[in-house]
């Protein structure tokens, strides 16, 4: 076997140790310890210079919940608690309950307080910050799409923000037809949590540049995963590539120090890769972070970071490739060009994806996040995000498109090709996601502010 070329088994392996051997990796918890534990022990063996990037982060447990409908007696049914919700008092809340979809919510506004709400939010996935001023008791969110297990996603309670943060559960839309269907008029609902000061991990494993040592390009994926959920697609696949990028060019070896990073706390606001930037801040000593509009005003001579390259969502059977671009359009074109060249389809993309790459746009660093969009992308979050979602020789397709751009780009290449740039529009349509999503500034998180409550 050419032991330079990519290999399918040994991504295979570590996609089975991370969702079948350890499963959920939740932050703070022991799955995601176990995961951390893993990939740093293989950096290690790769003989990379293997370090743990350590913080501290509030996280929450989810004890226990239950969704049931009292009236008609329709009994307990499927659901997600949308993690950091406020808890109901011990033994559960029980209220009336009446039906909301987004073009109705202003004109039964004042029917709403102190009753469960069962939503049906059309496309806007986000719990919309007005809908608290209401004062319901919970609400209960149907999932848009059809044939999907309830989804745990995570809301930070400073999102609700000037209002009271709200119980929120999430259910099938099989379920919530079911429920409209039978007309209900009562429901109960119950959730216990602990939350706790927990420690986050990034792992990085570093191959120093042969020829530039101080030009840094990192590649990235989170290791970490929503409670209960075994997250293949989301985002083990992205992890078990870095992972094999970073065996491949152990071998082949870069001009240039190559920065493998599995990121954890992704799904809480993207901590991990805030903490690594945040460090990057600080090593810098600068005080004023509104004139810091790129790494260089801050970083020591000569330690510069020249892109973030980050994987989230890869190896789905079905669906097309995609790379967002935060930073020169020099990097989109080369990226669809090389695509026709190798036979694998990549679209580029100006949008705002979601993910670890983002903080290092935020802060001028250029960055690029590959993911796949397509019918599995609804899975995620979902107890239905296992390996089986997976396609290794897809999975392999995407990981040569990456190397490849990599190894011209980045390992080889005399000189650094790109403009060390991100355009002012794209930095503002991340910090309006992060407002939305979390209810937390730039500079919130740059500060290293708790937003999980």
């Amino acid at each position: 076997m050419n032991t330079i070329s990519f290999d399918q088994q040994q991504v295979y392996k570590n996609l089975h140790v991370l969702t079948k051997d350890i499963g959920s990796r939740w932050v703070g918890l022991s799955g995601n310890k176990k995961a951390g534990d893993h990939i740093s022990s293989y950096f290690s063996q790769l003989g990379l210079q293997t370090k743990e990037q350590l913080f501290s982060l509030e996280a929450v447990e989810i004890l226990s919940y239950e969704f049931q409908i009292i009236d008609p007696p329709l009994g307990i049914i499927a659901s997600a608690p949308i993690s950091a919700s406020p808890d109901t008092p011990v033994g559960g809340l029980e209220a009336d309950v009446i039906i909301v979809e987004d073009d109705r919510i202003e004109q039964i506004e004042n029917q709403m307080r102190g009753k469960i709400v069962l939503w049906f939010p059309h496309k806007n996935k986000f719990l919309p910050v007005d809908f608290c001023k209401y004062k319901p008791a919970a609400v209960i969110c149907i999932s848009p799409h059809p044939g999907m297990k309830p989804a745990f996603d995570y809301r930070s309670q400073k999102a609700f923000w000037p209002n009271d943060p709200i119980t929120s559960f999430c259910i099938s839309w099989e379920d919530g037809v079911k429920i409209i269907q039978a007309q209900v008029k009562r429901a109960k609902i119950n959730l216990q949590s602990k939350f706790y000061s927990g420690e986050g991990r990034n792992i990085i494993g570093e191959l120093k540049g042969l020829v530039h040592p101080d030009e840094i390009i990192v590649i990235s994926a989170h290791y970490d995963s929503p409670p209960f959920v075994e997250g293949a697609v989301d985002n083990a696949s992205g992890v078990s590539v870095i992972m094999e990028l970073a065996r491949l060019f152990s071998l082949i070896g870069s001009k240039r120090t190559l920065r493998f990073i599995a990121w954890d706390a992704e799904e809480v606001g993207y901590r991990g890769s805030f903490h690594y930037i945040n460090e990057l801040r600080d090593k810098g000593n600068s005080k004023d972070l509104s004139k810091a509009q790129n790494i260089k005003d801050v970083q020591k001579a000569g330690d510069q970071h020249l892109l973030c390259v980050n994987l989230d969502v890869l190896g789905m059977p079905l669906g097309y490739m995609t790379c967002h671009i935060n930073g020169s359009k020099d990097i989109g074109s080369i990226i669809h060009s090389l695509g026709k060249e190798l036979g694998i389809d990549c679209q580029v993309s100006e949008d705002i994806y979601g993910s670890d790459h983002n903080p290092f746009a935020l802060f001028g660093i250029p960055s690029i996040n590959f993911c796949e969009v397509g019918p599995a992308f609804d899975y995620i979050h979902t107890q239905d995000d296992t390996l089986d979602l997976i396609s290794l020789s897809r999975l392999e397709h995407q990981g040569i498109l990456i190397k490849t751009f990599i190894e011209r780009y980045g390992v080889n290449a005399t000189e650094w090709p790109f403009d060390n740039l991100v355009p002012e529009s794209q930095k503002k349509a991340i910090e309006e996601l992060l407002q939305k999503w979390l209810g937390a500034t730039y500079f919130d998180l740059m500060k290293c502010e708790e937003i999980t409550n």
